[in-house]
This record gives C-alpha cells, sequence and structure tokens, in this order.
C-alpha cells in the first residue's frame, strides 16, 4: 500500500473531486437563494455553466448534435458536478 502523504496524485484527484463537489453545493446553495428571492427555480443546465465560461455559437444556437445539446441542457449542473466529483474520489 502506498503512504498518501507521498503519492502526490492521489492526493490532487481527491482534492479535484472535493472541488466538484462542493461547486454541486454552491450551484444548489445560489439556486436556492435565486428561489428565496423570487419565488421561481431557476434550472441550472450544463449548457447554462458553459455558456459562462466559452462563447460558442453552438452553446446558443445548435446547427448539428441536437440531441447532444437536449441531453447537456437537460442535465442538472449541481448533479453532474456530485457525479463527477464522486466518480473522481472513489476512482482513486
Amino acid at each position: 500500500m502506498k503512504d498518501p502523504e507521498t503519492d502526490y496524485g492521489v492526493v490532487c484527484q481527491v482534492f479535484f473531486g472535493i472541488v466538484l463537489i462542493l461547486a454541486g453545493f454552491g450551484i444548489i446553495g445560489y439556486q436556492t437563494l435565486d428561489f428565496l428571492h423570487d419565488g421561481a427555480w431557476q434550472p441550472i443546465s450544463i449548457i447554462d455553466v458553459a455558456k459562462l465560461f466559452f462563447d460558442e455559437p453552438w452553446l446558443r444556437r445548435p446547427t448539428s448534435w441536437y440531441g447532444l445539446h437536449w441531453l447537456l441542457d437537460w442535465i442538472p449542473a449541481a448533479a453532474a458536478c456530485f457525479f463527477f466529483g464522486t466518480t473522481t474520489i472513489l476512482s482513486s
């Protein structure tokens, strides 16, 4: 068994997984505060998060890969963060 203090790859992988899980909680926290302010739940999908970081025309109006766009717009960003964060930690 490897010493976890010397295996920095595992430490970085677990840290990245924790960051993803915390991002999921942050998204849900933002949605909750927005709900308490406006009274309407605002869904945040993977496409919505990608629009914040990338200025890609496909994210706003797809001209191909319509099914992939629909799927990414349907999956909640918080659920994706929880899923990928948990699998990242469990795979270390």
